[in-house]
C-alpha cells in the first residue's frame, strides 16, 4: 500500500541493514526492495530459511524484465523469503545489471504500490538523476540515513538543500522527508541541533532520532528477530525510529490511496 525509501548522501552509514530492521520492527506486513543502482547487497548478507544461499535470478531484475513484457504483474513472484525472516526483493548485481533495467526504472513505484502492506526501499547512495527518482516521488516517506558526525551530516544537509531547492523530493504535495542519524543514540541535544541545522537552511526535514552505531547487534539481523537481538540498543533504536516513521507516513499514504 505504501513505498518508504531510505537513501544516503555520502558513504556508507548502513541504508541496507538499517531497511531490513525496520522490516523486522515495523507494525504490520512489511518487506524490502533492494534498488540500490549500483548493486545490491542483500543476497550476500542473507541466505534462505533452510541456511542456503538466495536465488539471486529472482528479484529487482525479473521484475523489470516482467515490466518492460507489459505482462501482469504479481509482485510475489520477484521476493525470496530469507533467514532475517524477512521477504526481499533483490537487487542487481552490479552497476551494469542496475542499468540493464533501463525504461522499466521510471515504472518500478507501480508494482511496490500494490503491495498489501509497505515496501522499505534501499535506494542506495542519491545522486542527481538517480534511476530510483520516481520510486521516491511515489513515497509515503524518504529517509536520509547520515553517520551522526561532521562530514555525515554536511554532506546530507549539502544534498537536502540542494535537491529541496530544485523541486526535489519535498515540493509540494510529494513525500515527507525524514532523517535518521547513525551514532549514539542517547544523544538528544545532537539530534536537536541537526534539527535546528536543518530548519536554519530552509529544509524541511524531520529528525526522526538516532540508531545506535552498534556493528555485533548488527550482525545479529542475518538470524532473524531474536530475544537477544530486540534487547540491544541497536534494535530499540530501530524501533523507536519505525515507530516515528510510521507517523510521518500517515497523510501522505493516505493521498497515494486516494490517487
Amino acid at each position: 500500500m505504501s513505498i518508504v525509501t531510505l537513501v544516503s548522501a555520502k558513504g556508507s552509514p548502513g541504508v541496507t541493514t538499517l531497511a531490513l530492521s525496520l522490516a523486522q520492527a515495523w507494525e504490520g506486513a512489511a518487506i524490502v526492495a533492494d534498488l540500490d543502482p549500483v548493486g545490491g547487497d542483500i543476497a550476500l548478507l542473507a541466505r534462505t530459511p533452510e541456511g542456503r544461499a538466495l536465488d539471486d535470478s529472482i528479484g529487482l531484475v525479473s521484475l523489470g524484465a516482467a515490466l518492460r513484457r507489459g505482462t501482469d504483474l504479481d509482485l510475489g513472484e520477484h521476493l525470496v523469503p530469507t533467514s532475517m525472516g524477512v521477504d526481499v526483493l533483490l537487487g542487481a548485481e552490479g552497476p551494469a545489471q542496475a542499468q540493464s533495467l533501463g525504461p522499466a526504472w521510471p515504472h518500478l513505484h507501480t508494482p511496490l504500490q500494490r503491495f498489501e502492506g509497505t515496501v522499505i526501499a534501499d535506494g542506495g547512495r542519491f545522486t542527481a538523476g538517480s534511476p530510483v527518482a520516481s520510486v521516491l516521488a511515489n513515497s509515503a516517506a524518504n529517509v536520509f540515513v547520515a553517520r551522526a558526525d561532521v562530514p555525515g551530516i554536511a554532506h546530507m544537509r549539502e544534498r537536502l538543500v540542494r535537491m529541496q531547492r530544485s523541486a526535489g523530493i519535498d515540493e509540494g504535495p510529494r513525500a515527507p522527508t525524514g532523517v535518521v542519524l547513525v551514532g549514539d543514540a542517547r544523544d538528544r541535544h545532537g539530534e536537536e541541533d541537526v534539527g535546528r541545522l536543518l530548519d536554519s537552511e530552509g529544509v524541511r526535514a524531520t529528525v526522526l532520532g538516532t540508531v545506535a552505531d552498534e556493528p555485533k547487534s548488527v550482525a545479529m539481523i542475518a538470524q532473524g528477530l531474536s530475544r537477544r537481538l530486540a534487547r540491544t540498543e541497536y534494535f530499540r533504536s530501530v524501533r523507536a525510529v519505525a515507530g516515528r516513521l510510521l507517523e510521518l507516513t500517515g497523510d501522505r499514504a493516505q493521498q497515494l490511496q486516494e490517487a
